[in-house]
């Protein structure tokens, strides 16, 4: 595939040029205020190949909690719980203690669902990276892909679309050079061999 362009999300944790991060939350009525502070509790993520739910959470581990590669595992436990509302639902009833949700989905659910996201507490920011793309096939030439990017920032600026962006919290495109993904690459490697917690026996 090739890189067509980059949506913009007005709400906090994403930037002006596509970028978003995501954010930590524990529940609401909990002690934890930071996530050096979440040592040894329970984590949850909505699925394993997610950048914003799982990468995200091992890089911050890695990075903000300065936990070492290769060593004890950070958490108690770390489980898959299928999607980020999934997550949320679980911190917020404390069954969890903390999970990383993506701003765009936290923004929506605010908005939507405000009495989930009002029983858990944000204490923090994950590491912003470019955001879910438009693509299209290798095989679309120039004219194809001019005509794209025409169709979009078009999309992006009619005025009788406005409150339909509105509602998706969309307010801008983006052009970005495909070269800014290797940050998450970069993500990851930082990451290394973190270990967020001890595998599941099988049942």
């Amino acid at each position: 595939v090739q890189l067509v362009a980059l949506p913009v999300y007005a709400c906090d944790g994403c930037s002006a040029d596509g970028f978003y991060s995501s954010v930590l939350v524990v529940p609401d009525n909990s002690n934890l205020h930071s996530l050096a502070a979440c040592r040894q509790r329970r984590a949850v993520f909505n699925t394993h190949d997610s950048m914003s739910g799982l990468l995200a959470l091992r890089h911050a581990v890695r990075t903000q909690a300065g936990a070492a590669g290769g060593g004890a595992p950070f958490f108690a436990a770390a489980l898959e719980t299928g999607g980020h509302r999934h997550s949320l639902e679980k911190v917020a009833a404390g069954e969890a203690d903390i999970a990383a949700i993506d701003a765009v989905t936290f923004a929506l659910l605010e908005r939507i669902e405000p009495q989930l996201t009002a029983q858990v507490r944000v204490i923090g920011k994950t590491a912003q990276v470019p955001g879910l793309p438009y693509i299209t096939s290798t095989t679309a030439n120039k004219q194809t892909m001019n005509r794209l990017r025409n169709a979009l920032s078009n999309a992006f600026s009619d005025p009788g679309l406005a409150n339909v962006r509105a509602e998706l919290l969309l307010c801008g495109i983006s052009f970005p050079d495909p070269v800014c993904y290797d940050l998450v690459l970069e993500l990851e490697a930082d990451a290394g061999d973190l270990r967020l917690a001890q595998p599941r026996p099988p049942s």
